[in-house]
């Protein structure tokens, strides 16, 4: 029995993926008047979701200022979600546990997406990953 329930531990803990998570940053030039910009960032979320093949059905917005995707004929579903702190605007990317191991093709792109698009709109200087 100890045997049984040691071998299914295992293959549990085998089963899990490490988390997979990307963070943009984008420091305004100037903090004041910042009270859309989360909005504008969701928009440029959903937009790159889109444009990488995301379906609008899948779509879904986990929050405030947060979307999230998942297509159940296609695991792992990934999450965004933007928020101000210490005068930076901070856009975390996650991916599902379970799924595919490593960063699915709709990761990829949309996080590739999202840079590009940061980076026309705000300069270089202001974006930064982490």
């Amino acid at each position: 029995m100890r045997g049984i329930v040691l071998g299914t531990l295992v293959c549990l803990l085998l089963a899990c993926d490490a988390m997979i998570l990307d963070r943009l940053v984008i420091v305004p030039e100037n903090a004041s008047g910042q009270e859309g910009a989360g909005d504008e960032l969701i928009a440029v979320a959903r937009s790159a979701l889109i444009g990488c093949g995301a379906r609008a059905e899948h779509l879904s917005e986990g929050g405030t200022l947060s979307v999230d995707w998942r297509d159940p004929d296609s695991p792992p579903g990934l999450s965004i979600q933007v928020y101000w702190e210490a005068a930076e605007w901070r856009i975390l990317m996650s991916q599902d546990l379970y799924g595919q191991t490593g960063r699915t093709e709709i990761y990829k792109c949309t996080y590739e997406a999202m840079h590009d698009a940061l980076r026309t709109k705000f300069g270089g200087e202001q974006l930064r990953v982490e």
